[in-house]
């Protein structure tokens, strides 16, 4: 369930999990080392390219991806950690309310596709344990 590798614009591969080949500050983070062009895997080894930020809510924050073997668009929506929420009170209890509600959406969009609400894609992961929507 943890996503695996990005490829980031400027300094190649690394390994999301923690494995042989990049330094530990190369590793893809939610909060966010994610770039407009960065690539990613997700657990299904599909690779996307990172577009542009589309927003930062007040618990997650989305941007529009490309699937690199369909250029297909995407929306990627994953939730804030404790470093977007530096001047709460409480960051890490706040980190997992979002995550919470994250998980709350992707489980509402799996049970069904209604015309109202956008497709859920694929849903996991990252490496530090937050989740994440490909819609």
């Amino acid at each position: 369930m943890v996503l695996g590798r990005v490829k980031q614009a400027t300094t190649g591969y690394s390994v999301g999990t923690g494995g042989a080949g990049a330094p530990a500050s190369h590793h893809l983070r939610a909060e966010c080392a994610m770039k407009t062009g960065d690539t990613f895997c997700d657990p299904k080894d599909r690779s996307y390219k990172v577009g542009l930020l589309l927003g930062r809510g007040l618990w997650g924050r989305t941007w529009r991806v490309q699937r690199v073997d369909d250029e297909g668009d995407y929306v990627l929506k994953c939730a804030l950690g404790p470093s977007d929420l530096r001047r709460a009170d409480d960051p890490e209890q706040l980190a997992q309310a979002c995550r919470r509600i994250l998980e709350e959406q992707a489980e509402v969009l799996s049970q069904g596709n209604y015309d109202f609400l956008p497709r859920l894609i694929d849903h996991f992961q990252l490496d530090d344990g937050r989740p994440a929507l490909i819609l």
